[in-house]
């Protein structure tokens, strides 16, 4: 896959300040998320901000439902991960 975009998450006020990236491809009828990561001031139980691994999850599913793939999104979890997205 080659044709990925990186998407970023700012504050309206600071948009020099980047709170969080993706990493997505296109893949024709989902969207593939390679990568998505917070700041390191947004993690841990002293994060400046709560949600931005979701706000970025929401973004790639709203960016897939504009394209017309209904939504959806396909990832490969980190190990930690995997047994949280199972219970979901």
């Amino acid at each position: 896959m080659t044709n990925r975009w990186v998407y970023k998450l700012t504050i309206r006020n600071n948009p020099e300040i980047i709170q969080g990236l993706v990493s997505v491809s296109d893949l024709g009828d989902h969207y593939y998320l390679h990568l998505i990561e917070s700041a390191p001031f947004n993690l841990g139980k002293n994060k400046l901000y709560e949600g931005v691994p979701g706000n970025l999850f929401t973004f790639t599913c709203k960016t897939s439902w504009d394209k017309g793939y209904q939504g959806f999104i396909a990832f490969t979890s980190k190990t930690k991960l995997i047994d949280h997205y199972e219970k979901l």
